[in-house]
Order: structure tokens, then C-alpha cells, then sequence
């Protein structure tokens, strides 16, 4: 088999390939001195990194620069992430670090205990917006948990009485840098519980990170969960993040902003105010013009204006419906009357007791009718009678037993092979059902199905005639009919031009060949 032989380029081109598939080689971490810098005017930093045995070259794009917040130098031990990549362009090709983020090395051995413990907590659910509390929207007590001393009290205050001088707030001294900072900002988070704040403020001013480190102690987040208090962190300046901002209920940039966030402008709720009660006035207004619009109309009624008509109407009404129910009972007496009179003088009542009579012999009929049918009932059933004692089936009752003892058996035997076969062929049926294909590959099926549809679909697709349209194409009509041949036109005619964005109109001037 003939070797294959690669271009210097190619083979470049191979390796880098294989750098970037390489997931060992993404989200690298990396420590080392800074030995060289140089700036480009385009924003690109490009930086070697060293140590004892070697030096990498490493690229800083202007969209990490510019939020490292500090200028790199030589001689400068950083803590670096990225990812290794194969620079390959006209005759330099060497591989390089792509950082993504950098940290000086005074704090990058605590970046990755941050790492470590943010993963953590976040596992555990101490970030969840599920669980973090509302902040009040008109706060009547405010606690501060700070330093007596210092730009972020004074912040906080000035702005709170700036904006809302109705609450209170009270003051939590608390140290917020250096080791013992985290056991005392968890004391006094705990003690302001006991004091019936609406919300906490925990925070200071700005610093350096390591200044600000102390914000990421694990037991202070979980102090700032556990607080049943909403609390707000306000921690340096509007870069500046820590585990209690994560932990927090609401972060605020700077103490001046958590001032603002914890309560609202006293100006602006007295504009809402005023335009409420303007709005409100204006409603009340309007609602009152037009009830008494209403009432007025009312008033102008003929039941305000005549009550004494309505009476007399009314008064009318029933002398009416009284000589109506006086000519009716006297219509009523009158018809029952003569019905009565009817009655009188029917023969019912003129000669009851030859009624009587004829009653008397029609029952002396039937009377005779039933005696003679009786005897004939009773002579004919006797007759039966004597027909059934002489009968096979009296006389012999244990042979007639035996007979009909061996038909059961034989129809019970019958009937249980019939109703055996009828189950098995019935259970033969229901597994010809589960071991169906559809039964079995109800997916399968819908997957032809969708792809069957998906067919009809691309056709349809391709014979829509405004695709046509898309792919440069113009259709031609002259009154609304589609032009398909130049004998279908003559000279002055009047064309619509129709094209995928819009149309144009044109007239014919010479027909060519």
C-alpha cells in the first residue's frame, strides 16, 4: 500500500485537528510567571507564560481583557483557565493558550477552593430562586450589618433617608475584612434576628479581592440561607461577586444601591398617590354626573310626577276584573243549572227502581252463564286428570329420571367441549393480536407515518409555485390569468409581473419571435 505524504501544512493542519477534539485539553487550569507582554492595538494581549522547565505562548482576546480589571506585567504569578489550540497561518505554526479567564496567583489558589465550594453549595440548593425570600416593597425597620466606619454606612444611610426617611434603621458593627470577619458578620446576622427587622443589609465598600475574600466563607453563606430574615448583600463595587451574593436573597452593585433597592422613593409613590386620587376623583365625578342623570330621569317618571294616576288606573283594573268574575260565576250557575235540570227529568232519576230491574236480570244472567261454564270446566279437566294418572310419565318416574339424567350429561358434555374450543380458539386469536407488528412497533409505525407525510410534504413543497417565485422566477398575468404563451397576447395589453417581494405592472410594445 503507498504511504500517505502530508504537507508541512497539512500535517499542521492534522494536528490541530486532533488538539480541538481533544476534550483534556478544553477548561484547562494553569499556573506560571508572566516572562513577556505585548499589546496590540487591535485589543489581542499576547503573553508567555513560565516556570522552571517551560514557556507557552497564550493569546488574551479584548473580551476577557477587559474584565480582568488590573494590567498584566512581567514578573507576575497568575492562575490562568483556557484551552490549548495550534496556531497555523503563513510560515508560523506553533501551538498556544487560548485564556479565557486570569487571575492574579495571590488569589488564585483561593479561586479554586471558590470553585469548589460554589459547586457545593449549589448542589445542596442554596442557590435556588425557588427559595429565596421577597424583599419588602415599604419596610418599616431596616437593619445594617457592616463596619461602624466608613463609606458603605454612610452610603446606605443617606441614601435610605433620601428616599424613604419613614423607616428605621438600625446599625449591626461588624468587621468585613481579614480572618475574624466571617465569625462576626454570623454573629451579628444571628443577633439582628432577635430585633424584628422587615430586611437586613450585608455588605461593604469596595476593595481589593482579597479584602472582599472573606464574603466567601462557607459558614457565612449557610448563616445567610438559614436567616428567616430577606437579606440584601451589597459587597464593593458593581464587578465584585462572592457566595453570600449567591446565597442573598438580592444582590445589590454597590452600598449606595442596596440603599435604593431596600425601599422605594417617597417622591414617586406621592406622584402615584396624587394621580390615584386624581384618577379616583375623576371616577367618583363621572359616576356621580351620571347617577344623578339617572335619578333625574327617574323623577321625571309619571310614578313621581302622578302617583294618583297610578292609583286610578290600578282602582280601574280591578272594578273591571270584578264585573269579569261576576258575568262568569253567573255563566257558571246558569250552565250548571240547566245540566242539573237535564238530569231531572233523565230517566235515571224518573225510574230507578225499573233501572234496578234491569240491572237485577243481567246478573241473574251471568250468574247462570258461570254455573254452566264451571260444570263444563270441571268435567273437562277430570277427564285430564284421569288421562295423566294412567300416563307413562306417572307410572314410570325413575325411568323417565334416568333419561333425561343421561341427555344432561351428554348436553353437559357437549357443552364443555364447545366451550373449551371456543376458549382456545379465542386465546389463539388474542396472541395473533399481541405478537402483531403494529401491536409490537407502535413507534416504528409512526415513524413511517410521519416519514410518509414528510413525502407529501417536500412534494408539495416543490410543485408550490411561490417557491418558484423564491428562487429568481417571475409569474406573468393579464387579467388574472397566468400568461403562458406570447400567443396569448397582443400589443397594448396590460401585464402584472409578480415576483417573490412584490409585483410591477407593464404594458406590451412588440411581440418578437
Amino acid at each position: 500500500m503507498e504511504e500517505e505524504i502530508l504537507t508541512i501544512f497539512q500535517l499542521t493542519q492534522r494536528i490541530k485537528k486532533v488538539i480541538n477534539l481533544s476534550p483534556i485539553l478544553r477548561n484547562v487550569y494553569a499556573k506560571g510567571e508572566v516572562s513577556k507582554v505585548v499589546y496590540h492595538s487591535n485589543g489581542n494581549v499576547y503573553v508567555d507564560l513560565k516556570d522552571e522547565n517551560s514557556v507557552v505562548n497564550c493569546v488574551i482576546f479584548p473580551r476577557v481583557h477587559r474584565g480582568l480589571g488590573f494590567k498584566i506585567k512581567t514578573g507576575m504569578h497568575v492562575l490562568v483557565k483556557g484551552t490549548v489550540d495550534v496556531y497555523a497561518k503563513n510560515r508560523n505554526s506553533s501551538y498556544q493558550f487560548k485564556i479565557n479567564k486570569l487571575e492574579r496567583d495571590g488569589i488564585g489558589n483561593l479561586y479554586v477552593e471558590y470553585r469548589k465550594l460554589y459547586e457545593k453549595l449549589e448542589k445542596e440548593g442554596l442557590f435556588d430562586d425557588s427559595k429565596k425570600k421577597a424583599i419588602p416593597k415599604f419596610p418599616k425597620r431596616i437593619g445594617v450589618v457592616t463596619a461602624e466606619k466608613g463609606d458603605a454606612v454612610r452610603d446606605i444611610l443617606s441614601k435610605i433617608n433620601a428616599r424613604w426617611s419613614l423607616c428605621e434603621v438600625l446599625l449591626f458593627p461588624s468587621l468585613v475584612q481579614g480572618e475574624n470577619a466571617p465569625s462576626d458578620l454570623i454573629r451579628q446576622i444571628k443577633r439582628s434576628e432577635n430585633f424584628d427587622l422587615d430586611v437586613l443589609i450585608v455588605g461593604r465598600g469596595g476593595g481589593s479581592p482579597e479584602d472582599l475574600w472573606c464574603f466567601n466563607d462557607e459558614n457565612l453563606a449557610r448563616a445567610i440561607f438559614a436567616c428567616p430574615i430577606p437579606i440584601i448583600t451589597a459587597i464593593g463595587h458593581k464587578p465584585d461577586h462572592s457566595i453570600a451574593d449567591d446565597v442573598a436573597d438580592l444582590k445589590a452593585f454597590t452600598p449606595t444601591d442596596a440603599g435604593e433597592k431596600v425601599v422605594p422613593d417617597i417622591n414617586e409613590i406621592k406622584t402615584k398617590i396624587n394621580n390615584m386620587n386624581r384618577r379616583i376623583s375623576s371616577k367618583v365625578k363621572s359616576q356621580l354626573e351620571l347617577n344623578k342623570g339617572r335619578f333625574n330621569n327617574v323623577l321625571k317618571r309619571s310614578t313621581f310626577t302622578n302617583p294618583y294616576r297610578i292609583h286610578e288606573d290600578k282602582s280601574q283594573d280591578v272594578d273591571v276584573l270584578r264585573m269579569r268574575l261576576r258575568e262568569s260565576s253567573k255563566d257558571l250557575i246558569h250552565s250548571n243549572r240547566s245540566y242539573f235540570n237535564i238530569l231531572k227529568s233523565s230517566f235515571i232519576f224518573k225510574n230507578p227502581d225499573k233501572l234496578f230491574e234491569a240491572k237485577l236480570s243481567d246478573y241473574n244472567q251471568l250468574v247462570d252463564k258461570l254455573s254452566i261454564n264451571s260444570r263444563n270446566f270441571v268435567e273437562t279437566k277430570g277427564r285430564k286428570l284421569e288421562r295423566l294418572r294412567d300416563s307413562y310419565v306417572l307410572n314410570n318416574p325413575e325411568l323417565i329420571i334416568r333419561e333425561k339424567s343421561r341427555d344432561y350429561d351428554d348436553v353437559l358434555r357437549d357443552l364443555k367441549y364447545s366451550s373449551n374450543k371456543l376458549l382456545k380458539s379465542k386465546e389463539d386469536g388474542l396472541k395473533e393480536i399481541k405478537n402483531n407488528y403494529i401491536i409490537k412497533n407502535p413507534d416504528k409505525l409512526l415513524i413511517y407515518e410521519k416519514n410518509t407525510v414528510g413525502g407529501y410534504m417536500e412534494k408539495l413543497s416543490v410543485l408550490n409555485p411561490l417557491n418558484t417565485l423564491k428562487r429568481g422566477y417571475t409569474i406573468t398575468k393579464h387579467e388574472d390569468k397566468v400568461i403562458k404563451s406570447k400567443k396569448d397576447l397582443e400589443i397594448g395589453d396590460e401585464l402584472e409581473v409578480k415576483f417573490d417581494d412584490g409585483s410591477v405592472n407593464t404594458k406590451v410594445v412588440d411581440l418578437k419571435d
